[in-house]
């Protein structure tokens, strides 16, 4: 009796084992798979750049430039408001 329970469980093992093996197979292969399209479709997408005229380098927006003043006729840097008579007269060394 001990050996036919011995004997099952080293069938039991092998099963599962051999279960493992074939689970990493199919997830080596799977994963070898995903990793061929990818480079296919990227080089793909790459071609389709180039035939329009794009670089193959990242995407870089381009700097802001001032478009004149903003709407109302304000420029958009901050002016000092005009100094009162009596602060101009003090800086004037005047009384």
């Amino acid at each position: 009796m001990q050996a036919q329970i011995t004997a099952e469980r080293e069938k039991r093992a092998r099963i599962a084992e051999s279960e493992g093996r074939k689970i990493e197979q199919i997830n080596l292969a799977s994963g070898q798979r995903e990793a061929e399209i990818q480079q296919s479709e990227g080089e793909a997408q790459a071609a389709i750049n180039a035939s329009n005229g794009e670089k193959s380098r990242p995407h870089q927006p381009r700097a802001r430039r001032s478009r004149g003043p903003a709407p109302g006729g304000r420029s958009q840097r901050r002016r000092h408001p005009p100094k009162s008579p009596t602060a101009l007269s003090d800086a004037e060394g005047g009384s």
